[in-house]
């Protein structure tokens, strides 16, 4: 199994190079503007000693070039020297500094904008040279222009240069790894929470689902996954609760039956009968088992719906002719309780659907209102589909209580309070109806209405189930009984 990257390495990793790249770009810039700077001042400062050159040069009334040795001897002496050198307006040298030979500096000076390069000195000294066009006044007023190449030595500027890129890198270098720590220090107080929640989460399993993750002192980025978290252990917790009531209620609902086929069994072989009395104690044996069977088929049939296990396969159905065809196993009941059955459902009503667990659906409905409808009351089936109205089996009542609506399709439920039929039920029926009504797309739901009656009606969400809600299908109809 290949491991994760930690958390905490990616974010420090990612937060030392974010502020590397951030150091290296703002170290380059500040050289840049320093060394910049400091160039402008060097430049200034060859531009003020080619003009202090010139101005010790003087052009006589014979139309001679008078020049203060003495002065100009002093700016090539001692460290940090400088090299000049003066030609007059037809190319002709002036002066130079001693030492210096001719093609040294190269002559192109024609205007008053100085030039600059950068170029080897004759002591092998690196250097910047300068050619400044400078104009010189004569005895007679008249000014005559000369060109002044000045060049010093590069060397304090460089050191400077190469002094302030390593501070920049020492500081830069200094500031990463504090930074680095400083994020490994933040990131592990920050990722702190989450070792709490795993820890919280190890203690929990089967037994403890009641336990919750603490959303108190957690990250808000963090908060949203663990309210999920805490929801989805109290579904796990509800489910884990359903499953073993779900085991209690087997138990209980498979223990009478089998304690009553064990008495009968019992009595039957207490003392010898005659043929007659153990055909009936057969008969009777024969009904629980069967009983227990249909137990048994809806659980199976209910496991299988939650697990997606059932295919559906659909087809045309005259929606008409299957209530028909549902009520006529239950029409005997409804006639032994005297309860008035209302097909309302338009002849032309068609879907497409899988009949067989639409039969089971209004199997269970309508035997559901047969068995728990008032003496002598009425039950009705209508549908609009137009509206997505799959079925409406609706009732004389008495009332579901209210708080009961929605608990009557748990498995095993009954509201004890009301609607008590008088016959055997599985007590899976309504909830073998939702998952059903799930598996094709439908919903159901009960709800009390006006007049004392009670409803349950089967909606589509999107009306494409239904085929067409006009043409009739051929076939022969089913009587209703």
């Amino acid at each position: 199994m290949t491991r994760g990257s930690s958390l905490q390495r990616r974010l420090t990793v990612a937060t030392a190079g974010v502020l590397g790249v951030a150091l290296c770009g703002f170290s380059l810039l500040l050289h840049t503007a320093f060394t910049r700077a400091l160039s402008r001042q060097f430049d200034d400062t060859l531009v003020a000693e080619a003009r202090g050159i010139a101005s010790l040069i003087e052009l006589s009334d014979e139309g001679t070039w008078e020049v203060e040795t003495s002065a100009l001897t002093q700016l090539t002496r001692g460290r940090g020297s400088t090299w000049f050198e003066v030609r007059a307006p037809d190319g002709s040298l002036i002066t130079r500094s001693p030492g210096l030979d001719d093609g040294v500096f190269p002559r192109g000076a024609r205007d008053a904008s100085p030039g600059r390069r950068s170029l080897i000195l004759p002591d092998g000294e690196r250097g910047r040279l300068l050619e400044l066009f400078v104009p010189v006044r004569g005895e007679d007023g008249h000014e005559v222009g000369v060109s002044v190449a000045v060049a010093k030595e590069t060397e304090d500027l460089d050191e400077v240069s190469s002094l302030l890129w390593g501070v920049l890198a020492l500081s830069g270098v200094t500031t990463l790894v504090l930074a680095t720590l400083v994020g490994v220090v933040a990131t592990r107080r920050g990722l702190r929470p989450l070792g709490a929640l795993a820890s919280r989460v190890e203690e929990i399993d089967g037994a403890r689902l009641d336990l919750r993750l603490p959303e108190e002192g957690v990250p808000e980025e963090v908060r949203p996954v663990v309210s999920r978290l805490n929801g989805l252990l109290a579904r796990l917790e509800s489910a884990f609760e359903r499953e073993r009531q779900f085991s209690a209620d087997v138990s209980h609902e498979l223990r009478t039956p089998l304690a009553g086929l064990r008495a009968i069994l019992e009595v039957s072989a207490m003392r010898e009968r005659p043929a007659a009395e153990h055909r009936v104690a057969l008969a009777e044996a024969l009904g629980v088992v069967a009983q227990m069977h249909g137990l048994v088929e809806r659980l199976l049939l209910l496991a299988r719906l939650e697990a997606r296990q059932v295919p559906v396969e659909t087809e045309v159905i005259a929606l008409k002719d299957l209530v028909d065809t549902c009520f006529a196993p239950v029409s005997a009941r409804a006639s032994e309780r005297g309860l008035h059955f209302e097909n309302r459902v338009a002849e032309t009503a068609v879907v497409k659907s899988d009949r067989e667990k639409l039969r089971l659906i209004l199997g269970n409905l309508l035997g559901n209102a047969v068995e728990y409808t008032e003496q002598g009351g009425s039950i009705q089936v209508s549908s609009d589909l137009s509206r997505g109205l799959l079925l409406d089996v609706e009732d004389s009542g008495p009332l579901i209580p209210e708080a009961a609506l929605e608990r009557v399709f748990e498995r095993f439920y009954r509201a004890d309070v009301s609607r008590t039929g008088t016959a055997e039920h599985s007590g899976v029926g309504l909830a073998l109806t939702r998952s059903l009504c799930g598996v094709l797309g439908a919903r159901v739901h009960a709800e009390n209405r006006a007049g004392g009656r009670v409803a349950f009606v089967v909606s589509v969400a999107s009306t494409s189930v239904l085929l067409r809600t006009s043409e009739p299908v051929d076939g022969p109809r089913a009587p209703m009984k």
